[in-house]
């Protein structure tokens, strides 16, 4: 059969549809395809381009300065409209987004006011640059007070048009000096002494030398010190007012006092202290005694 012959028409049958209908083989078909294939294409090409030509710095992906100094980053549905209105000869620029897109953005941020002029829309602060300063929607307010950045404080400024007023300033705050005739401590008072421990000594404790709390403690830390390490206390005794020995003997000192007043003491070690501080005391006053 010779190739070149033109294929002949299949016969219709009243009723049934073309069979050359629909077969997904016309010359219309494929140029629709291709025509669908090459627009893809080109718009992920413009895509790509808009990604490189509004790269940020900062945030290593493409985005857009607003009006409040925040960094939008464009969302793929925001990238594809733009391309879409370049693919379509709608919009030129591949550095400012339309007019379109713009809106679309603010309407993520409705407390943000929207540029003065949308078709001048604010610039991307790619590779690390600030906005020019001719831009409108980074215009600020002339400088009344030298040496005070308003670029920095304009970044917190969102302020509707209207009349202006004044920003305030460094110069702008008032000033107290410190109250030098009153002095304010926040030391708290010195714990209430027990009154007993103040007593006149008696006829036995005249010439009687106790030792000190210190003393007593590491003493008893290494002759007999079971499973209670006293030394632990000795500067907290300090602390209350208690040096001696003998002033650890008062009635009004119980193990339930020491407990309350010296942290992180158990009953049992001030039940313990207590026991050995009355040995002792007994020991030294038998001893004094002997002597005499």
């Amino acid at each position: 059969m010779n190739r070149s012959q033109p294929r002949k028409k299949a016969k219709q049958v009243r009723g049934d549809p073309d069979p050359n209908i629909g077969s997904g083989t016309s010359d219309s078909d494929i140029k629709n395809d291709s025509g669908s294939d090459s627009t893809n294409v080109s718009e992920t090409g413009i895509v790509e381009k808009i990604r490189k030509e509004n790269c940020c710095a900062r945030c290593d992906t493409p985005c857009v300065l607003l009006t409040n100094a925040t960094h939008h980053r464009y969302s793929m549905e925001e990238l594809s409209m733009w391309a879409t209105m370049i693919n379509h000869s709608e919009w030129e620029s591949y550095r400012r987004p339309p007019k379109e897109v713009l809106e679309r953005v603010y309407k993520n941020y409705p407390r943000v006011m929207l540029p003065t002029d949308l078709t001048g829309q604010p610039t991307v602060l790619a590779k690390g640059r600030r906005p020019p300063a001719s831009d409108s929607a980074y215009s600020y307010p002339p400088n009344p007070f030298p040496g005070w950045n308003p670029y920095l404080a304009g970044r917190f400024l969102n302020v509707p048009p209207g009349p202006s007023y004044p920003i305030p300033g460094p110069s702008t705050v008032p000033f107290y000096s410190p109250d030098t005739t009153t002095s304010y401590t926040n030391i708290p008072p010195n714990p209430p002494a027990d009154k007993e421990r103040y007593r006149s000594p008696s006829n036995d404790d005249q010439s009687v030398e106790y030792p000190t709390i210190s003393d007593f403690f590491v003493e008893l830390e290494t002759i007999d010190r079971g499973n209670h390490y006293f030394t632990n206390y000795m500067n907290l005794f300090n602390q209350h007012g208690y040096f001696h020995l003998d002033e650890l003997a008062v009635d009004s000192l119980t193990a339930e006092r020491m407990v309350e007043i010296i942290p992180g003491m158990t009953d049992g070690t001030a039940r313990a202290i207590k026991t050995k501080v009355s040995s002792k005391i007994k020991k030294i006053k038998g001893g004094n005694r002997a002597k005499h």
